[in-house]
């Protein structure tokens, strides 16, 4: 159906782009284009005064030096491979249907 022409069933008039209407109270067919909710807006804005006010708690230390742990790394890189790998099998997972 090109988008210029009119509907032939109650089927083609409900798929609207990205969005498919499946009738009343219905959302959208992505989370990532629905609109967010007062809700919502008021916790996103919680949580990044949240983050500003942590950011701002630590500035005063930022002279000050940490201590040097030597596994540190090692721990992060192995963390980061067992991150790798699961994304991997749901994505082989995903795509290998």
């Amino acid at each position: 159906m090109d988008r210029t022409s009119r509907p032939t069933s109650d089927l083609d008039a409900s798929i609207q782009g990205s969005r498919i209407d499946f009738g009343p109270g219905s959302s959208p067919a992505f989370v990532s284009i629905a609109p967010a909710s007062a809700r919502e807006r008021r916790v996103a804005l919680s949580v990044a005064v949240l983050s500003l006010l942590a950011f701002a708690a630590a500035v005063p230390f930022v002279r000050v030096p940490l201590q040097q742990v030597p596994a540190f790394i090692p721990a992060y890189e192995a963390a980061l491979i067992i991150e790798d790998l699961i994304t991997a099998a749901l994505l082989f997972g995903l795509c290998g249907s």
